[in-house]
C-alpha cells in the first residue's frame, strides 16, 4: 500500500511539472516557437479579452475601440470595469487568440478543469463546447460539473471564445487554469489524478469498512467509529471535488450543480467536525469539551444553512468558515504539542497528522484564492496521510491490547495445562477433523448441485439462442422481401424504356445499384414530336436512404415538366433545387440530402442540345474526338441557399454526323480497382468511350460493364457506389 500510495503521490508531482507556462499578452498566445516534443503540457495564463455582461463574437471583440483584459484563471469579482468593481453573479466573454507551431503535434486538445459556471467555447467561429445550458439570465441558466478534454481542430492560428455565466456562487469566472497539449500526454496527466482519486476513495472506504467493524466488535471505543466517519467524508469529498469522479463515471449526476456543491460543503463542514470529535476520543483528558460543543455547534448550523437555504445564500458562509477552520486547526496544532510536552503515548503522530492538516488547510484556502497559483489542491493528500497515521495509531492500540490478551492467555494456559486437558484437546482436534470432513462433503454436494443448476441454465440459454436464431432469420427474411418489393417500385418509376426506344433511334442504359435499390436514376419525358429531356442522376447515398431520394427526385421532375411546362434544362434544375429544399425544410433543418445531376434537352428536327449540370458534366463524341461539355460545381439541395444557386446551361448546335452522346454518375469513375487499387477516374473513362464511340450501343453496355467487372476483379474490390451510364446516338 505504501508503494501504490507514494507512486501516486509522485506521478502528480510529476504531472505537475510537466506543465510549463506560457503567458497570454493582450489577448494573444505565441506559441509559434514552443517545442510540443519538450514540453507537451501547457498551462494557459495570462491576460484574455474580457466583457461583462455581454456576448460578443470574436470579430467583435477585436473590433473594440477601448478592449477591457483579465488574468485568467482568476475570477471576476476581483476585476474592476471603468473603474466599476464587478459582482460575482453575471455573464461575461473571454477571448484570446493562440498561434501555432508549425512544427506540433497532430492531435492538440484542451483540458478545461471544472470552472463551477456554464460556458460555450467557440473555435475559430464554431462552437465546439457545451457545459451546462447558457444563459444571461439566472432563470435558465444551469450549470454542469463535468472536467472535459477536448480536441482542436488543426489550424496554424487558434481564435478562442469562451461565454461563460454563473448566479449560484459568490465568485463567478474561470477560475481553474485550462491545460494545452498533445492528448496522449493530457490523457494520461488526467488519468494520474483520477487514478489517485480512485485509489484515496478505495483505501478511505476499506478504512472505514474496517473501523466500523472495529467498533461493533468493541462499542466502548468512540474513536473507532469517529475514525470511521472520518473515512466515509473524505471519501464523498473526493467523489465531488478535483477530478469530479462521481460526474465523470454518472455524467447525469453533473447536471446536479447545486447538489454536488452541497456534498462539497457538507464534507467540508462534517471533516473538521470530526476530525476535533476524533482528537478529543484520544486525549480527553487533554482537550476541553467545552471548545470541541462550540465547534460542533458551528458546523451543525453551517450544515443546516447548507441544506435548507439556497446556494446563493449558503455559498456565502464557506470564506467565513475557512477563517474558522484554520483557527481551529491551529487551536488544536498548539494543544497536541502541549500533550506532546505531556509525554502522553501516541501524542507526536497525531501531532505530525495535525500538523500536515494544517499546511494542506493554508495550501488549499490559498490556492481558491487565487493567491497561491503554482501548486496543487493538497487536502485529499494531507487528509488521507492524517488518516494513514490514525489508523496505523488505533492499528497499534489495538495490536497492544490483543497482544496482552494473548499473553495473559498463554500463562493461563500454562497454570492449568494437564493430562486432562490434553486427552481433551485431542477428542476436540479429533471432532474438529470430522466437522471438517462433514462440511467437506456437504461442499461437494452443494457444488453438484451447483453443476446441475449451471447445466440446467446453460441448456435453457441454447434453446433460447436457437428461437432467436430463427426470429432473426425470419425478420431478415422480412426484411429481404421488403426491399425487393421496394426495387420494383423504384423501377416502375424510372424512365420507360419503350417510350425512349420510340423516340431514339438508338440508346444504352448500363444501370447497376450498389445495393437492391439504387441512389442513382434515369428519366426521360418527350415534349413533342421532335423534342425530348433526359436525365441521369445521382442522389446522396445509396441503398434505402438514396432510393427515397431518388423517388422524390422523379416525382418532382414530373410536376416540374408536366405541371408547370418548364423545359429549359437550367430553369429545371433550379425549380428542382427550390422544390428539393423546400420539401426536406433544410432552412429549418439539419438536413443537407441532395442530388447531382445533368440534363439534357434534345431537337431531333434541328440537330440542337442544350444541356445543364449539377456536378454531372456531358460528354460527347464526334470524329474520333470527345467533348466534355462542363457547368457550375453545384449540387441540388444542400447547404446552399435558394438566391446562391444559378444554373447555368449551354447549347450546342450539332452537325450532321453522327454524335454519340454520354450521360453518367459519378460510380464509374470512382470505382476502385486494377493492380494498384486505384480509382478508375475519368480520364481512363473518356479514353474508353472515345474507343466506344463507333460500336453498336449493345456492344458498348457489354463493353463498359464487362470493363468494370474486370477492373473490380484484378484488385478484388466490391462495387462501391450506385452505377449509371447512359449513351445515345444522334
Amino acid at each position: 500500500m505504501f508503494k501504490i500510495f507514494f507512486k501516486c503521490i509522485l506521478g502528480i508531482f510529476f504531472s505537475y511539472s510537466l506543465q510549463a507556462q506560457s503567458v497570454l499578452q493582450k489577448g494573444i498566445l505565441d506559441l509559434r516557437t514552443w517545442d510540443f516534443d519538450q514540453k507537451p503540457i501547457l498551462k494557459i495564463e495570462g491576460e484574455s479579452h474580457f466583457e461583462y455582461n455581454k456576448f460578443l463574437e470574436y470579430a467583435d471583440i477585436q473590433a473594440l475601440k477601448k478592449p477591457h483584459f483579465i488574468k485568467i484563471p482568476s475570477n471576476w469579482k476581483d476585476f474592476s470595469s471603468d473603474d466599476m468593481p464587478l459582482k460575482g453573479q453575471g455573464f461575461a466573454t473571454y477571448s484570446f487568440q493562440i498561434l501555432l507551431p508549425k512544427k506540433r503535434p497532430e492531435n492538440l486538445v484542451f483540458h478545461i478543469p471544472e470552472q463551477s459556471v456554464a460556458y460555450k467555447l467557440y473555435i475559430n467561429g464554431k462552437k465546439s463546447l457545451e457545459i451546462g445550458k447558457l444563459d444571461s439570465t439566472a432563470e435558465k441558466n444551469q450549470m454542469q460539473v463535468l472536467p472535459i478534454i477536448l480536441e482542436l481542430p488543426t489550424a496554424d492560428t487558434l481564435q478562442i471564445v469562451f461565454h461563460a455565466a454563473q448566479f449560484s456562487l459568490r465568485e463567478g469566472g474561470l477560475r481553474a487554469a485550462i491545460l494545452l497539449g498533445e492528448a496522449q500526454e493530457i490523457r494520461r496527466d488526467r488519468e494520474k489524478k483520477i487514478l489517485f482519486d480512485v485509489f484515496l476513495t478505495g483505501a478511505t472506504f476499506i478504512m472505514s469498512c474496517y473501523h466500523f467493524g472495529l467498533f461493533f466488535l468493541r462499542k466502548k471505543d468512540k474513536s473507532s467509529l469517529i475514525f470511521a466517519i472520518i473515512c466515509l467524508l473524505t471519501l464523498l469529498r473526493t467523489l465531488v471535488t478535483g477530478e469530479q469522479v462521481l460526474a465523470q463515471l454518472f455524467v447525469e449526476w453533473s447536471w446536479h450543480f447545486d447538489l454536488l456543491k452541497m456534498v462539497a460543503y457538507l464534507t467540508f463542514y462534517g471533516l473538521l467536525m470530526a476530525l476535533t470529535s476524533f482528537v478529543q476520543s484520544v486525549f480527553p483528558e487533554d482537550i476541553s469539551q467545552k471548545v470541541l460543543r462550540f465547534i460542533q455547534i458551528i458546523s451543525v448550523i453551517c450544515m443546516l444553512a447548507t441544506v435548507f437555504l439556497p446556494i446563493q445564500i449558503s455559498n456565502q458562509i464557506i470564506p467565513f468558515y475557512q477563517i474558522f477552520a484554520l483557527l481551529v486547526v491551529i487551536y488544536y496544532l498548539v494543544m497536541i504539542g502541549i500533550i506532546v510536552f505531556r509525554k502522553r503515548p501516541d501524542s507526536k503522530i497525531i501531532l505530525l497528522g495535525i500538523l500536515i492538516i494544517c499546511i494542506a488547510t493554508i495550501n488549499d484556502i490559498l490556492y481558491f484564492k487565487l493567491i497561491l497559483d503554482k501548486t496543487i489542491l493538497l487536502f485529499g493528500i494531507g487528509l488521507f496521510i492524517f488518516l494513514f497515521l490514525q489508523a496505523f495509531l488505533l492499528a497499534s492500540r489495538f495490536s497492544a491490547a490483543f497482544g496482552q490478551i494473548e499473553n495473559l492467555s498463554g500463562e493461563l494456559r500454562n497454570l492449568n495445562q494437564n493430562l486432562e486437558q490434553k486427552v481433551e484437546s485431542r477428542t476436540q482436534e479429533i471432532n474438529q477433523k470430522n466437522n471438517e470432513l462433514n462440511m467437506t462433503i456437504e461442499e461437494l454436494h452443494s457444488t453438484l448441485d451447483i453443476v446441475s443448476s449451471q447445466k440446467r441454465e446453460i441448456e435453457l440459454q441454447q434453446d433460447n439462442l436457437l428461437l432467436a436464431k430463427q426470429q432473426i432469420q425470419e425478420k431478415t427474411q422480412n426484411l429481404l422481401s421488403s426491399i425487393q418489393y421496394a426495387k420494383r417500385i423504384q423501377s416502375s418509376m424510372l424512365a420507360d424504356k419503350a417510350l425512349m426506344k420510340s423516340f431514339f433511334s438508338d440508346y444504352f442504359i448500363l444501370y447497376r445499384p450498389k445495393d437492391v435499390v439504387s441512389g442513382d436514376f434515369y428519366w426521360f419525358k418527350q415534349i413533342d414530336e421532335h423534342r425530348g429531356i433526359v436525365t441521369v442522376s445521382d442522389c446522396t447515398g445509396h441503398g434505402v436512404p438514396g432510393a427515397l431520394m431518388s423517388m422524390l427526385g422523379i416525382e418532382i421532375l414530373n410536376k416540374i415538366v408536366d405541371d408547370k411546362n418548364i423545359h429549359e434544362p437550367a430553369q429545371i434544375l433550379t425549380a428542382l433545387h427550390q422544390n428539393i429544399r423546400r420539401t426536406l425544410r433544410q432552412e429549418q433543418t439539419d438536413n443537407t440530402e441532395g442530388m447531382e445531376m445533368g440534363i439534357l434537352l434534345l431537337d431531333k428536327q434541328s440537330r440542337q442540345i442544350v444541356y445543364a449540370g449539377a456536378m454531372n458534366p456531358m460528354y460527347y463524341v464526334e470524329n474520333q474526338e470527345i467533348i466534355d461539355v462542363r457547368t457550375a460545381k453545384k449540387s441540388i439541395g444542400g447547404h446552399l441557399t435558394n438566391e446562391k444557386k444559378d444554373f447555368e446551361q449551354q447549347s450546342i448546335q450539332l452537325s450532321n454526323n453522327p454524335v454519340m452522346l454520354y450521360l453518367c454518375s459519378d460510380g464509374y469513375q470512382d470505382q476502385f480497382g486494377g493492380q494498384n487499387k486505384r480509382k478508375f477516374m475519368i480520364k481512363k473513362l473518356k479514353s474508353l468511350f472515345v474507343e466506344l464511340a463507333n460500336l453498336p450501343l449493345k456492344s458498348q453496355k457489354t463493353r463498359l460493364e464487362n470493363t468494370l467487372i474486370h477492373w473490380m476483379k484484378e484488385a478484388n474490390e466490391k462495387q462501391t457506389d450506385d452505377v449509371t451510364v447512359m449513351g445515345i446516338r444522334f
